[in-house]
């Protein structure tokens, strides 16, 4: 077999071996010579006490030995384990490698000689220096830095949004105390002393603290005064001074009429037009909005929300008293989930709650009075939503839900509390109930049971399950239906399932023999838990346009035709940053309003 030579350390090699990649080179260790030379120092300084140097080196060259005896270990095992497994010596090489790379560094390091930090700078240091003082001088003409400074300025003092209407509580209050159980749960007499053999109360059920510390007993029976629950003592004449102008307003509403055509498309451009301002922004009630409406004066923009616990905001928005034209006021305890002025009066406003209520506020009186309340002991019996059932006011349809959706009717000129007769009419609740403008006698309701239904209410039975027009199924829940608001030829609901649906009525001139769906649409109704529900809405003085709000980025309120096209939708980067959930139009004039889940209002003029 050919032989080959090492010309570092004089070993026959065969040719092809891994030995040769294995072996220290020069520069990694001293030859035999040198080695041999810096012993023999070393004995040399032991007899004479001197030379640290040399032994440094000496140790330095028996490292060096060391680490070359294990190199040729390594490479002896090496080979070995190459005959038996391949992949196993070529990783002992790769190894062996790195061991030498480690040796030849640490020589490298040890050889250099550390020189003093010189105050002299070097050709490279200058002309580094120079080249940054080039480019300096060559952004400076460009204008570049001045461009940065304006620019961090501009970044540094952000505009700082003014918040119109309420201000935000500094101090919460303290919650009031828990009523105490009934002297009957207690085991006691009405003089208080024990009743003999009872226990009394032994569960925890009164101990049960609720997640919210808030106080959900109703407010006492009967009439409430309106008193202004924003405004200080020394400005309490504001607040009345509000009340008393809207006592002074006209005792009748303008009847919209119907506007088709080139009317239509008037209108339509004048909507599209329609932007909002710092101005237009404005927190009406403390918490998360449940209803909305404005108020039918053509003179004046009033516009009034209820909250998640029971208050009720006015917001003038060519007043500056109050809190920047906002007056609050609390007729109720729980959320008020729909509220309406009255369609003859307009110093009258509708409102029922969850407590289980139904009050009217009448600013020529300065009371809040209660026109109708379930059973106060039965705390699931509360009211949702309400409509007319003619155009004086006088007679309502409420929905109440009590183990069920019911329905009732009451007079506001009948003395008492209490509705003529309740009327089950789903098993699950009622969201909305709608009377139908021309045919009073009839009524939808959209329940949580995925359908709706057309009733007549002249055929309802009061002793068991009364009997429906016609059904309606849907995919999910309703969160709303309503008629249309001229002619009653049409129902648009909003549905759980991510829908938008227009239904026609075929109808006679007394009566309504039918009705099918129209036209249907996807759009995103998923506003989660805490987010008040959509609810499209028809435009009050055309039947061909509706609006809803909308999940959408940038935060936006969609405009759609009865066709469930979208025309138009309204933004603003910098007043419009959170989704409206309740949207509503204005009966006289051309305005829109949209509010929120934190209690603000955004008005498009």
């Amino acid at each position: 077999m050919k032989k080959t030579v090492d010309s570092q350390r004089n070993v026959s090699l065969p040719p092809n071996s891994f030995y040769k990649f294995s072996l220290p080179s020069r520069t990694m260790a001293p030859t035999l010579r040198q080695r041999n030379k810096a012993l023999e120092q070393v004995d040399v300084n032991k007899n004479t006490g001197t030379g640290s140097t040399t032994s440094r080196t000496a140790k330095k060259m028996k490292t060096a030995k060391h680490e070359e005896s294990k190199v040729f270990d390594l490479d002896a095992a090496g080979q070995a384990a190459s005959r038996r497994q391949p992949a196993r010596a070529s990783k002992l090489v790769k190894k062996s490698l790195d061991e030498n790379q480690d040796v030849k560094i640490k020589e490298e390091v040890d050889d250099r000689e550390v020189k003093p930090m010189s105050s002299e700078m070097s050709d490279y240091e200058a002309k580094r220096l120079k080249n940054i003082e080039e480019n300096a001088k060559f952004f400076a003409s460009l204008g570049i830095f001045q461009a940065k400074d304006e620019l961090t300025a501009s970044t540094d003092t952000k505009r700082k949004k003014i918040v119109r209407g309420l201000k935000p509580d500094k101090e919460r209050t303290a919650p009031l105390p828990k009523r105490a159980p009934s002297l009957r749960l207690q085991g006691k007499t009405p003089e208080g002393s024990e009743i003999p053999g009872h226990a009394g109360l032994q569960t925890t059920l009164f101990q049960y603290q609720p997640f919210e510390d808030r106080v959900q007993e109703r407010h006492p029976e009967g009439p409430l005064d309106m008193e202004c629950t924003n405004v200080k003592k020394e400005t309490k004449a504001e607040g009345v001074d509000f009340i008393t102008n809207l006592a002074k307003m006209s005792s009748t509403v303008e009847e919209p009429t119907k506007e088709l055509g080139a009317d239509a498309a008037s209108l339509l451009k004048k909507l599209q037009s329609l932007v909002i301002s710092e101005r237009r922004v404005a927190k009406v009630v403390p918490h998360r909005i449940f209803s909305v409406g404005f108020h039918p004066s053509s003179d004046r923009t009033i516009v009034a929300a209820g909250d998640k616990w029971g208050s009720l905001g006015f917001w003038d928005l060519d007043s500056s008293e109050g809190d920047d034209g906002v007056f609050l006021f609390s007729p109720h305890t729980r959320p008020i989930n729909c509220l309406s002025f009255s369609p003859s009066q307009q110093s009258k406003v509708f409102t029922c709650s969850y407590d289980g209520t139904l009050r009217c506020g009448d600013f020529e009186k300065g009371i809040f009075d209660e026109i109708y309340a379930t059973d106060e002991d039965s705390y699931n019996s509360w009211l949702h939503c309400f409509d007319f059932l003619d155009k004086s006011g006088s007679n309502l349809l409420i929905a109440q839900n009590e183990g069920g959706g019911h329905v009732t009717t009451i007079d506001t000129r009948s003395p008492g509390r209490i509705g003529e007769k309740l009327f089950r009419l789903h098993d699950k609740n009622i969201r909305t109930v709608s009377v139908h403008p021309l045919k009073q006698q009839y009524f939808i309701t959209a329940s949580t049971d995925c359908h709706i239904a057309l009733w007549d209410v002249r055929k309802l039975n009061s002793n068991g399950r009364s009997k429906s027009v016609c059904e309606l199924p849907h995919g999910k829940g309703l969160n709303s239906a309503f008629f249309s608001p001229i002619t009653g030829s049409k129902i648009l609901s909003t549905c759980a399932d991510d829908k938008l649906r227009i239904y026609q009525l075929e109808e006679t001139a007394e009566a309504v023999t039918d009705v099918s769906l129209a036209s249907s649409r996807h759009h995103n109704n998923h506003t989660g838990r805490w987010l008040t529900k959509f609810r499209a809405e028809w435009h009050p003085r055309c039947e061909e346009i509706f609006i809803v709000g909308s999940m959408a980025r940038p935060r936006q309120i969609e405009l759609f035709d009865d066709k469930l096209h979208l025309i138009h939708t309204y933004t603003s980067e910098e007043w419009l940053g959170s989704v409206c959930s309740l949207n509503t139009f204005h009966p006289t004039r051309d305005i829109i309003a949209g509010a929120n889940s934190s209690g603000r209002m955004h008005v498009f003029m």
